[in-house]
Formats: structure tokens, sequence, C-alpha cells
């Protein structure tokens, strides 16, 4: 009986050395190196960049195939190629510019965020004495997307209302208008975290459509402060199609409370009195408030005997 046990353990033992070695084997053989081809050409891919907008005439940059040596055949060295493709497929050309580099220009614009891959038929593409390392052509055009420029708020006027806010947008394709301002929303609050009414936005876009400014009606400042905040959500798209944008933003203003009070700068200055001429002694000038407050704010002075004077500034 105890021999039959030590048999079934020893054949157990057995068949998992067995399965052990099998699955080393498969391992081994799937991440073994690639065979190095004696003399073969290396094939690099340099994707497009992105389009450039501002100019009068866009400019398109093309897709270029690098190779490590000379691959053109002799007679299509600065003239057209065969054998080579995308997929998906885009009108355009695809060229020799010397012997070892390919540039394809498409017709028009490229798609907005679209999945390349390059096919291409060394037995068409290079010259018959060339061998080429494998090669794995891929790549994505540039995304759209949209960046924040800043925001800024105004000066306020009768000292409660706020003329407006500000904020700019640039964007990398020229943007659908109608989805921007779908994907906007204010929110404002008081220096206590309360909710207040929303301002209404409205938007200006350039003629390019490259960059937008976005503007909230006139508000009115709540006696606390408070803040007001732009938040623009994801999925705006270019006019050109593709892909929306992915990143949601926000942008806030503080608003400063009606009565805040800063002092801007302390520095001493030779001041005249009214109908006396200049004074003797240095006085030490303090100016006080936020520009938006009070034009060019308030001056406190003290002069060397003590005595306090005000003025507007």
């Amino acid at each position: 009986m105890v021999s039959l046990v030590v048999a079934a353990a020893g054949e157990a033992a057995g068949v998992l050395v067995v399965l052990a070695a099998l699955g080393y084997g498969m391992y081994w053989w799937a991440t073994r190196p690639a065979p190095v081809i004696p003399n073969a050409l290396d094939l690099s891919l340099s994707a497009p960049g992105l389009t450039d907008y501002d100019r009068d005439e866009i400019r398109v940059e093309p897709l270029v195939l690098q190779f490590s040596g000379s691959a053109a055949p002799l007679e299509a060295v600065d003239g057209p190629a065969s054998g080579v493709a995308l997929e998906p497929s885009l009108l355009g050309s695809w060229t020799w510019e010397d012997d070892r580099t390919l540039r394809f220009q498409p017709q028009t614009d490229w798609p907005v965020g679209q999945h390349y891959t390059v096919t291409l038929d060394p037995k068409v593409t290079v010259a018959d004495t060339v061998v080429l390392a494998p090669f794995d052509l891929q790549f994505d055009t540039a995304p759209f997307t949209v960046e924040a420029r800043g925001a800024s708020s105004t000066r306020i006027r009768r000292m409660r209302i706020l003329r407006r806010r500000c904020a700019e947008f640039r964007f990398s394709h020229p943007v659908d208008a109608a989805k921007l301002e779908s994907a906007l929303r204010s929110r404002m609050f008081d220096g206590a975290g309360r909710v207040l009414q929303s301002p209404a936005l409205s938007t200006q876009l350039n003629p390019r459509k490259l960059n937008a400014w976005v503007h909230s009606a006139p508000l009115e400042l709540p006696p606390n402060g408070g803040q007001v905040i732009l938040d623009v959500g994801k999925g705006i798209t270019s006019l050109l199609g593709g892909p929306g944008s992915e990143a949601e933003l926000s942008q806030k203003v503080d608003l400063p409370a009606l009565y805040s009070v800063t002092v801007d700068d302390l520095s001493p200055t030779l001041v005249e009195d009214p109908g006396q001429g200049p004074d003797p002694g240095d006085r030490d000038r303090l100016q006080f408030g936020d520009e938006g407050h009070r034009g060019g704010g308030r001056h406190a002075c003290l002069d060397p005997a003590g005595e306090e004077s005000e003025a507007e500034g």
C-alpha cells in the first residue's frame, strides 16, 4: 500500500516537472529576441505636427518615414513612391525626398485625433537589393485641445457693480462655437459661500476661431466679497470634426468685499500744503484701497509733528 502511494506521488511530481518545462519553453519562445537580419535597414516614422492655422493660408505638416540607409529605387528618387499607403485611407501624395526619406503630404488637412497605420510593401516601395528590418508604423494626429489663458475682471464702478468678468481660451483647431457655448457654465458665491444667481455669459471668437473670450453680464458686488467661477465642460469639438476635448477646466475670480481696504504702498515723499508751498519736513504717505474700488485710491499723510491729513488719489 505504501509503495503504491509513493509511486503515485512520483508520477505527479514528474508531470509537474514536464509542465514546468513546457511553460518555460513557451515563455522563452514568446519573449526571445528578434533575429538580426544582416544589412537590414531600420525604418522610423515622424508623425505630423499640428497644422498652423494662424496663417492666411494654413500650413499642413507632412508625415515622414526615415530609412537608416539608402532605400529608394534609383529611378524614383525625387519622384512619387509606390506600394505605401495609410489605413484608413487619406487623399494625398507619397514622394521620395531623397534616397532615404519618404514624405506624405495630405491633399487637405489632417483629421482631428485620428489613428493611422502605414502599410508598406518592400517588394514595391524600396529597391530590389534593400532588406528591411521588421517594422510597425502607427501614429495619431493631433487631438483637439482647449487651453485656458487666464481670467480677469474689469474695474468696479459705483461701488457695487462689477462691469464684467472675462476669460480667454485658446484652441488647437478651429472651434465649433455652438459646442463651446453649450459647455460653459458660471457660478457665483458670496464671501460666506452662499450661492448667488449665476451671471449670464456671452462669447466672442476671433476670425480664425482659435481664440475665444467669455464675458459675464454686469455683476452686483456682494458686500462681503465672493467668487465667480467659470466651468468649461469636456466634449467641445472642432469645426473639422473628430473627438472632442477630454479635459474639464475651471477658472475663478475673487470679488473684493465692498468696504475692504488694503495698504498698497508706504513711502516717504515731499508734499505741499495748499497755499503754503513746499513743506519743510518729509512726510510718510500711505496709499489705501483697490483701484477698482476708488479710481486712484486714497492717500493718508503723517507729518513729523504727528498731524494727519487725507486726500483722494
